[in-house]
């Protein structure tokens, strides 16, 4: 049954007696139900169905239980109201794994952000996007865990690049 064969349904069941429609609208929902499932059914078709079907949508924040409510207004009247945890700042689907910030705190003092990122190739480790390592992902990892500099950058302290220590012994 194709998006507009449901439309059609929809106004016909929505015209008609609201005592008479209910229980044609529960085999209609059933039906959505199987059309949404089929393999056939395209993501371009889901959509139109739930526009079909759906008025509006507004959200709210709840600060004191660190929910977003969204309340969906569907055609015909109804409203379903629903709860979901607001993700805390920084919490995301794409985090960097836990293996990345410890291997870049032990490399930190001596290697260059470009000779970690460099590493993490050859181990085959990606970033949290699934993407490749390079010095400007390396530096944020390290600004964001406070894991300190390349102590060869620290012109003062005991660290030094092969160039610097041959040009410093002539």
């Amino acid at each position: 049954m194709g998006v507009h064969a449901f439309e059609r349904r929809l106004t016909a069941e929505t015209a008609a007696a609201p005592d008479a429609a209910l229980p044609r609208l529960d085999g209609l929902a059933q039906d959505l139900r199987a059309a949404w499932a089929l393999p056939a059914t395209s993501m371009r078709d889901r959509q139109r169905l739930l526009r079909t079907l759906i008025e509006n949508i507004v959200a709210d924040i709840d600060d004191s239980k660190g929910e977003i409510v969204p309340v969906v207004h569907w055609k015909g009247g109804r409203h379903t109201e629903l709860r979901v945890m607001k993700p805390k700042s920084g919490e995301h689907s794409s985090r960097t794994s836990q293996e990345a910030p410890a291997i870049i705190r032990g490399m930190a003092g001596r290697w260059s952000g470009e000779a970690i990122a460099a590493c993490f190739t050859r181990m085959g480790m990606s970033t949290g996007r699934g993407g490749i390592w390079n010095a400007k992902r390396v530096s944020s990892i390290r600004r964001v865990n406070g894991t300190h500099r390349y102590l060869s950058a620290d012109k003062d302290g005991p660290w030094r690049t092969m160039s610097e220590a041959a040009k410093e012994l002539g």
